[in-house]
């Protein structure tokens, strides 16, 4: 009994020291961003090209502290990373983050990202006229890579089940409305931004000295796929996912613009699009994700 009274209150401080971390983070972030934002108002003049205030949400795709060789460090390798869409156009925009690595649409969504999000939105010292110029989003990968990823294979057929798949396509596609209903009563009129990820060969490298994946290849090699099979199965994984998110972005009332990033990596670990593990390109590749975002914001 002693030794689980341990591991839990081990596992309870961990918990805190994480939480913490984070919150530690949000404030260097924020107080970054408004720096930049002050800056910005100090310094146009009448005619100059105002930069974009955005408001990010989501995954590791907006957050990836890992450098191109795998090791984990203090740098954003995203798509919001610091070197790429930020430092995109004439005017470059200034972001601020909430996103989080390893986060589900439960937990981007949640209850505690809500309310961080609600705050940040009302903090006028953040934004140009009141309210961000458009909120950014990544989110869903994180909620069918995993574990999880062996209920959405059909061992039989060796390819995607498409039922249990669709399954959790529902849930991402109503965290996305809930989102849609969020910005409606507390900053109505702002863009959303978000994307579909990209094809991967799921190949089984991970990150191992964060222990982190790999993510998807021990559900295939659980059930046998081949190569082939395991690879068409991963391309019509994207693509339904894809066609779910563009499905919202066809309702103008929605407000969602669906930033159609297939195709931009290449498949294999090959730099400098490839991908540095099964889930993450190298940071070249986060910068050619980056322009895609760039051209959708009419940066």
């Amino acid at each position: 009994m002693t030794g689980f009274s341990n591991a839990r209150q081990t596992f309870v401080q961990t918990k805190a020291a994480l939480a913490a971390e984070f919150t530690t983070t949000v404030n260097d972030r924020r107080t970054r961003h408004q720096s930049a934002v002050s800056a910005s108002k100090l310094a146009m003049v009448e005619g100059d090209a105002r930069p974009l205030a955005l408001l990010a949400i989501g995954d590791s795709w907006f957050d990836y502290p890992v450098t191109d060789a795998q090791i984990p460090f203090f740098v954003d390798n995203s798509i919001i990373g610091p070197a790429h869409l930020p430092a995109l156009g004439a005017a470059p925009p200034h972001i601020l983050s909430l996103a989080e690595h390893g986060q589900t649409m439960a937990q981007i969504l949640g209850l505690k990202k809500l309310r961080a999000m609600l705050a940040e939105l009302e903090n006028r010292d953040n934004w140009f006229g009141g309210q961000p110029d458009a909120l950014l989003i990544s989110g869903g990968g994180d909620d069918i890579a995993g574990d999880q990823f062996a209920l959405f294979l059909d061992p039989a057929a060796k390819r995607l089940d498409v039922d249990a798949y669709d399954g959790v396509l529902d849930f991402i596609a109503a965290a996305y409305a809930k989102l849609f209903r969020f910005r409606d009563a507390y900053a109505p009129g702002m863009p959303i931004f978000g994307h579909c990820y990209d094809y991967s060969t799921a190949d089984g490298r991970g990150i191992p000295l964060a222990f982190e994946g790999p993510w998807l290849r021990p559900s295939f090699d659980q059930f046998g796929f081949s190569d082939g099979e395991r690879i068409a199965a991963m391309r019509e994984a994207t693509d339904r996912l894809h066609d779910r998110l563009a499905a919202l972005a066809a309702d103008l009332s929605h407000g969602f613009t669906l930033i159609d990033t297939r195709g931009t990596l290449d498949l294999g670990e090959a730099p400098p699009l490839g991908y540095g593990n099964e889930l993450h390109p190298y940071a070249a590749g986060f910068a050619a994700l980056a322009r895609k975002f760039a051209e959708a914001l009419g940066i």
